[in-house]
């Protein structure tokens, strides 16, 4: 993430906190889960395979060495900037079958679906001011 130094003499700066300027640090700690689970088998002549996943994701921002020009002297140094996330969950079916029909390969019969859910938040930041 790109970020730009605050220079001593800008209004964004409280020189009392910051007589040389000062360079804000973004922190982005980022959390993520994901799991899956299957099976497969015969039925009824069928071969099925089915499948489900749930992964979700978390990004949190934090803000270091800032400050809050407004607030003065009293702005907080750190602050919590906000978060993003994410959540998907999705699940397929595959159903295949091998039908002879009386030539030299047999029929080969395939099926299947896909069902997938996707979310996300976000979330605002601590106020500073």
């Amino acid at each position: 993430m790109p970020q730009a130094r605050r220079r001593p003499n800008e209004d964004a700066t409280v020189r009392s906190l910051y007589p040389t300027g000062f360079l804000p640090i973004v922190v982005a700690t980022i959390t993520e889960y994901a799991a899956d689970v299957g099976g497969s088998g015969p039925l009824g002549g069928w071969r099925w395979n089915l499948s489900a996943g749930y992964a979700t994701s978390r990004v949190r921002f934090e803000v270091e060495n800032s400050v809050n020009a407004s607030l003065g002297p009293l702005s907080p140094a750190r602050f919590f900037a906000g978060s993003l996330g994410a959540v998907q969950l999705g699940t397929d079916l595959e159903l295949r079958r091998v039908v002879p029909v009386g030539l030299p390969e047999p029929l080969r019969l395939a099926a299947g679906g896909t069902v997938r859910s996707e979310a996300y938040r976000i979330h605002p930041g601590e106020r500073t001011g």
